[in-house]
């Protein structure tokens, strides 16, 4: 004789499986997306690439919403609680969609907010991306926090924009792939190099200031030795006080710190730039490769997501991370050999034509695609189980 199992036994065995089933058929394959941003973007860059995931889904027609949390109390913020009405303004979006995409591609929106979303999104049964981006640096691939380490637990796939990043989720079981990061198109321009007074680019990485002490110092010696090169700092606004603070009176006289909030001030500085110098292997992937697009000679810092990027003396110039003797060396190579500037740009540009945002956004929308029909299957197999089972 068999029995009816109790109610609450079908609701939890339900929210193992990944929660209610969604018993729509649709018409096509093309899914409706939930962008969920975690946290409002810290750094330009995050918020210049979650701007193309937006537009992408405007011109597929799609219904889209776009859930941006409000500032929290810097008490709140502290606790990293989630609020009653972000959460109430969540469920009530969540029934509409097929796959919720959770935008975490900072550190500061590993918060129990995030996993929250994550949570809720399952127990309606809706696959889940959990967007890191170029978040990840040695730390947190060792060691992530216990909210991250869950949060990838519980998504269907997390997405990442480098092979290495991808390999070490893997590794500890997460369903990872890599899409890599985008440029739009109006990024990539040219420009012409001026070798006679050398103006550099660089951004300020919050996450790492021993790196941007180093490119202060490697800037003084190549001053000393061409006493008119100039360098700009593009800084996010909460960066700007951290960064005055690496440069003193004598170097305020070649030093220039720029907002990077301001979208004109930015492009002016990558069009008179004359070569960007990432200093970092955490952060810098982004303004690296719209540097790259520029048509600039870029210097980065040899490591993890660089050398997935960066060939040596091919399409940029690699020096060992908080070396300034070594990154000096390297930029006066740059003043001094405006054929090797040639050669470098040429096969930068070919290498960053990868990062397109046509190309790129094809990848989005074939994860997008997979997601949508994996869990259309998954419905009609449960639903086939559950009709013969016996009652």
């Amino acid at each position: 004789m068999t029995q009816n199992r109790p109610k609450t036994d079908k609701q939890m065995s339900a929210f193992a499986m990944g929660g209610p089933v969604d018993q729509r058929t649709p018409k096509d394959d093309s899914p409706t997306i939930l962008l969920v941003n975690c946290q409002p973007p810290r750094s330009t860059s995050v918020a210049e690439r979650f701007s193309l995931l937006e537009g992408l889904l405007a011109d597929q027609a799609k219904r889209q919403e776009i859930d941006i949390p409000p500032e929290t109390t810097g008490a709140h913020r502290h606790r990293g609680g989630p609020t009653v009405g972000n959460l109430s303004r969540f469920v009530r979006s969540v029934p509409a969609c097929d796959i919720v995409h959770c935008n975490i591609a900072e550190p500061e929106a590993w918060t129990m907010l995030a996993l929250s979303h994550v949570l809720i999104a399952r127990f309606f049964g809706k696959a889940v991306v959990a967007d890191l981006g170029f978040s990840f640096d040695e730390e947190h691939f060792e060691h992530p926090p216990v909210v991250l380490r869950i949060i990838l637990g519980l998504c269907t796939v997390a997405v990442v924009t480098s092979e290495h990043a991808t390999t070490v989720l893997t590794r500890r079981g997460i369903n990872a792939i890599q899409i890599q990061e985008a440029l739009a198109s109006t990024e990539f321009t040219d420009r012409k190099v001026n070798s006679v007074q050398p103006q550099i680019l660089t951004v300020f990485p919050h996450a790492n200031q021993i790196a941007a002490e180093c490119v202060v110092k490697a800037f003084r010696m190549v001053k000393a030795k061409y006493p008119r090169t100039e360098m700009t700092i593009l800084v996010d606004g909460r960066d700007r006080d951290a960064c005055r603070e690496l440069i003193s009176e004598r170097d305020r006289l070649g030093i220039a710190v720029v907002s990077a909030g301001n979208a004109g001030e930015t492009a002016s500085c990558y069009a008179e730039a004359d070569m960007f110098v990432n200093s970092s292997v955490v952060g810098g992937l982004r303004p690296m490769l719209k540097g790259m697009a520029s048509g600039l000679p870029v210097v980065s810092a040899a490591g993890y997501f660089r050398d997935e990027l960066i060939v040596d003396h091919r399409n940029g110039l690699a020096y060992r991370e908080n070396d300034p003797g070594e990154l000096a060396d390297r930029i006066i190579e740059l003043i001094e050999a405006p054929d090797l500037i040639n050669g470098l740009t040429d096969h930068a540009r070919l290498t960053v034509a990868e990062h397109a945002w046509s190309k790129i956004s094809r990848r989005w929308l074939a994860c997008y695609r997979k997601l949508r029909r994996a869990r259309h299957v998954a419905s009609i197999t449960r639903t086939s189980h559950q009709s013969h089972q016996p009652t």
